[in-house]
């Protein structure tokens, strides 16, 4: 089986992503166990106990779900690309009160993966849906890879014209050695 070698700067931002992550979770928990501690009893004093502990329990666990740290469960991998799926919708710039003006046809596109005998069904990226998409970039059968904290998956192909960064998800000229967006190593090597 195939195993992603990942980059040391690519480590070191997933490393700090994580920690990241991880201190605003407890920091956001401490918070919220602080405003129960002080305010919880004040707050629901016409309730019943058990009620009470429902409301607590899930006002704990919220920042679980605010800083989405179920993403934290994630590994990389890599695998044949056996499926494209794109869906077009209608969203908008503005989140409050859209307008005409601020509507846009997005562009999502998932990944079918065959890694081993099991089947990953994977967000590659979602964009404004323009001819130059890098939607166009993937075929079936590719072989792709996916590194553990970051957003993008990319094309393992020597020949790729243009590679996509897996950090930032900027498509860049094959030949360069580095994303010159976000200044990241840009090929993702492979070894058996």
């Amino acid at each position: 089986m195939k195993k992603v070698q990942i980059p040391a700067d690519i480590k070191a931002y997933v490393n700090r992503k994580v920690i990241k992550k991880i201190i605003c979770w407890a920091l956001l928990t401490l918070g919220i166990v602080l405003l129960i501690t002080l305010y919880g009893e004040k707050c629901f004093h016409r309730l019943d106990d058990t009620t009470k502990h429902i409301i607590y329990t899930l006002l704990a666990l919220s920042p679980v779900y605010i800083l989405k740290m179920y993403r934290l469960i994630d590994k990389s991998w890599c695998g044949e690309l056996v499926d494209i799926e794109i869906r077009y919708t209608t969203d908008s710039n503005r989140g409050f009160k859209p307008t005409l003006e601020t509507l846009y046809t997005k562009e999502t596109v998932i990944f079918h993966v065959k890694v081993g005998d099991k089947i990953i069904k994977r967000k590659a990226y979602e964009n404004a849906a323009k001819n130059s998409n890098i939607s166009s970039c993937y075929r079936k059968g590719d072989f792709v890879a996916h590194i553990y904290g970051t957003d993008y998956i990319q094309i393992i192909n020597e020949k790729a014209e243009n590679v996509i960064c897996v950090v930032c998800g900027l498509s860049t000229p094959g030949n360069f050695e580095e994303c010159h967006s976000c200044h990241h190593t840009l090929k993702i090597n492979v070894e058996e």
